[in-house]
């Protein structure tokens, strides 16, 4: 509505009429990439709200500055193969409701910086960033939360869910610890720090605490007793996205295509994609994903004919590549980001029924004998050359369709739904539902 202003609502309801078994969930993501690349918070919220133990989610991407989100569209137009664009229309869908289900609800708070200064956006006139709580009590005023058992849901690296939590005394809280973020920066630096510090604040007021593999459940033991491990997961088959046809860009190369989507980072062993497309110029190296993180894979590699950068693909777009790779690589360096996560294009991979080459990497986890291990850069090259020979396996096969249902969001989301009954015995009669 034209010219409405964010408002800050007096307050929620904090006294329960539960009725049934079911939970409310308020999520707090801990970026501005929801609905882009199918992470792990991406494929949470899908699955549980598809439970028929969750009666609702209310979910929040990291708030932002308007004047930021007005840099994202410069950057992308200024930048070959960057998230930027991706970001700034997904934000935008998100502030028109354009994401919304009935059960899953969508928001991001876009605020305003400096003294003096006002914004518009889509007809909304925006805050300043000091009043975030007033307008997450507003939301959930409105989506009715605090009316049944409410769980806050947070990714640790949210810089802002100690002050929420704070605010609100949510009834029970879980974290989810994907990937040590601390990694990713030198020891000592003060982002490293800060990350040590909300580690420590956001996993010492959390009820259940999950991690996506063991390096991070062992990492994360010195800020909580009871760690939970949770690994990532694969969707089962879907029939009718099987029968999608090739991507026009893929029509466009002729042999063997080698294919990576995730973002194109420092954790990329560019040694070896620079081997691989020498050394094997018949083959198509297809890489999906956003180089913001790294632009340096773009300057050496974009100079080779048979390396073909795509840029950024929205999940569901970037399924159809992925089943219309003839391998699909992990090409990652073995490092102390390598060693903290868990990557999970590999159940993604899998999914698709795409023969898997990786390097010898971490945290492969229950997928490790399934796929193919490289020891180094020539190794690389035959364990890929083996792969085109074998191909992929035949039809759904029964043991790779029981493993895919062993290993899917639906099992996970069950087995987390598990740990906060047990966890949550009376936590809801002791504290404010929200």
């Amino acid at each position: 509505m034209r010219g409405e202003h964010y408002q800050g609502a007096s307050g929620i309801e904090h006294r329960t009429t539960q009725v049934d078994d079911k939970y409310d969930i308020v999520f707090f993501w801990k970026s501005n990439d929801t609905g882009i690349y199918g992470r792990r918070q991406d494929m949470l919220v899908k699955y549980l709200s598809r439970s028929p133990r969750v009666n609702r989610i209310v979910h929040f991407d990291r708030p932002i500055p308007l004047g930021f989100l007005w840099s994202l569209l410069k950057l992308g137009k200024a930048r070959k193969f960057d998230q930027s664009n991706p970001i700034f229309f997904q934000t935008l869908s998100r502030l028109l409701k354009l994401k919304n289900s009935e059960k899953v609800k969508y928001y991001t708070f876009v605020y305003i910086l400096g003294i003096g200064l006002f914004g518009r956006l889509l007809g909304l006139f925006l805050p300043k960033k000091r009043h975030y709580t007033k307008y997450l009590k507003r939301v959930l005023s409105k989506n009715s939360i605090g009316k049944r058992r409410t769980i806050f849901w947070v990714c640790p690296g949210n810089f802002d869910f100690p002050q929420i939590v704070e605010a609100f005394d949510p009834g029970f809280v879980v974290a989810d610890v994907i990937d040590d973020q601390r990694a990713w920066f030198e020891p000592d630096s003060p982002r490293a720090a800060k990350l040590t510090g909300n580690y420590e604040e956001i996993l010492g007021t959390s009820d259940l605490v999950l991690a996506n593999c063991e390096s991070v459940r062992q990492s994360m033991l010195p800020y909580s007793e009871d760690v939970h491990l949770i690994p990532n997961a694969s969707e089962l088959p879907d029939v009718h996205e099987t029968r999608q046809g090739k991507p026009k860009e893929l029509r466009k190369i002729e042999g063997p295509i080698l294919g990576y989507v995730g973002n194109l980072s420092v954790r990329i062993d560019i040694d070896l994609l620079e081997h691989l497309a020498r050394s094997r110029p018949d083959w198509n190296v297809v890489l999906i994903g956003s180089v913001h993180l790294s632009r340096d894979i773009l300057k050496r590699l974009d100079v080779f004919e048979n390396v073909h950068f795509l840029g950024v693909k929205q999940y569901t777009d970037a399924q159809r590549y992925i089943r219309n790779f003839d391998v699909a690589i992990i090409p990652h360096l073995d490092n102390e980001m390598t060693r903290s996560m868990s990557p999970l294009k590999l159940y993604v991979y899998y999914s698709m029924n795409v023969p898997i080459v990786t390097t010898e990497i971490e945290n492969l986890a229950e997928l490790r004998d399934l796929v193919y291990v490289a020891r180094d850069k020539n190794d690389f090259v035959e364990k890929v050359e083996l792969a085109l020979q074998r191909g992929k396996t035949p039809g759904s096969g029964t043991k790779r369709m029981d493993l895919l249902r062993e290993y899917s969001w639906e099992t996970r989301v069950e087995q987390i739904l598990s740990l906060i009954d047990q966890e949550s015995r009376g936590a809801f009669a002791e504290r404010n539902v929200v």
